[in-house]
């Protein structure tokens, strides 16, 4: 067992071990309460498994739709492209019983438009079909969620670099809340193998498939007095045996060329993808009307070169309801490292690899429609000299609605 392997199996382990101390730490809390109340002592401690409910009990569904209509624009020394973008994503929820239910959700991609790109696809306009999530949701005990399936994946559960994607995993979720559930603590697994969008031909070697892992303890707090909400999280991150597609195309549109060997359809990762996502939000109410939200992260990739393996972003948001309207203004500063993780798992206009800058946005919100008019700018200027990359300027005007149609 490779040293890898050997400190993941060893993590999984003390996960295992915290879930088993935890149930315990219930069943001899019972047992105390009982003896004090001068009950007898259970001889045994019986496991009592979820019931299904009765066969005649009919499913339930809920299903959403989301419409995003988005006008964008993208420029920069290698790239030229100005396009509409439609995507309509269902979204179904069936809901078996108390313990057991299924999401599914997908999205069409339908655009127009025209792109100029020296080096790569980076912001082709192209319709497609994809699967954002199918998985199957298991609740065993109150606390304890465990998904399977095609789940839509990212590291940091509050604010990360890489963006939401589809990889086949599991999920396994334990929380602890106070009485009020103004506190809640959870800790989080997650294994799951990375997509690569297309099939590696000609190459045949000993490496075994791509993995994606994480583990996060997040906690959340609220001060009813205050109005306010604090959440944290910390996510250990680990990516291993990357197809030469992530890399070769990763390569292109971020990440260090020092970092590869090899090239096109030969590129290999000469460096690894693991360490720690720190993230935090605060939201308050001041009023009725007015609030603000704060949200920030950062990330530190422990396998890779130390003058580009780190990074952060922050965000600050300001929202004003209005009669019909609420209004929603935020600017964002991002600085990251062009190796903190693998650039083709983070899409278009987030792609921060390599790169400082700014993005300013303005929402117009009508609560009661579901409808959300909106336009932001990015600027994001290249850290450390590449051939591939360059300063780029980024637009969007879109609207986006939500229906509910079950």
């Amino acid at each position: 067992m490779t040293k890898k392997k050997a400190k993941t199996a060893t993590l999984r382990f003390f996960i295992f071990i915290f879930v088993i101390a935890i149930i315990a730490v219930q069943i001899l809390g019972t047992q105390e309460a009982l003896a004090e109340d001068g009950s007898p002592l259970p001889t045994s401690i019986q496991i009592e498994l979820p019931k299904a409910e009765a066969p005649s009990t009919p499913i339930r569904y809920k299903g959403n739709l989301d419409v995003l209509v988005i006008g964008r624009d993208f420029e920069d020394q290698y790239l030229r492209s100005a396009s509409s973008l439609t995507v309509v994503t269902p979204h179904l929820d069936a809901i078996y019983n108390s313990w057991m239910s299924f999401d599914l959700e997908m999205s069409g991609l339908f655009v127009a438009g025209n792109t100029k790109n020296f080096y790569t696809e980076e912001g082709k306009s192209t319709d497609l079909l994809l699967l954002d999530e199918a998985a199957v949701n298991f609740k065993p005990m109150k606390g304890l969620d465990l998904r399977a399936g095609a789940l839509n994946t990212k590291i940091n559960p509050i604010l990360s670099i890489m963006s939401e994607n589809c990889f086949f995993g599991t999920v396994q979720k334990l929380t602890l809340a106070n009485s009020s559930e103004n506190i809640k603590v959870s800790i989080a697994a997650n294994e799951a193998v990375p997509s690569s969008g297309t099939i590696t031909h000609g190459l045949i070697d000993d490496a075994p498939n791509a993995y994606f892992l994480t583990t996060t303890l997040s906690g959340e707090f609220k001060v009813p007095v205050l109005r306010t909400k604090l959440s944290i999280a910390t996510t250990r991150f680990e990516f291993g045996s990357l197809s030469s597609n992530v890399a070769a195309d990763s390569r292109l549109i971020g990440n260090s060329p020092e970092s590869f060997d090899g090239i096109g359809a030969t590129s290999r990762f000469n460096i690894g993808f693991a360490g720690f996502e720190t993230a935090a939000s605060l939201k308050t109410d001041w009023t009725s009307r007015f609030s603000t939200e704060l949200v920030a992260s950062t990330i530190v990739n422990e396998r890779g070169p130390s003058d580009r393996n780190d990074g952060y972003q922050a965000f600050a948001k300001i929202k004003q309801k209005f009669k019909y309207f609420d209004v929603v203004p935020s600017y964002g500063m991002f600085d990251m490292a062009a190796d903190v993780t693998p650039a083709s798992f983070t899409i278009l206009p987030n792609r921060y690899h390599n790169r400082k800058g700014y993005t300013a946005e303005l929402d117009i919100q009508l609560e009661k429609q579901k409808v959300v008019f909106f336009g932001s700018y990015t600027r994001a200027n290249v850290l450390q000299e590449s051939i591939y990359i360059s300063d780029r300027d980024m637009y969007n005007l879109g609207v986006e609605a939500k229906y509910d149609f079950l």
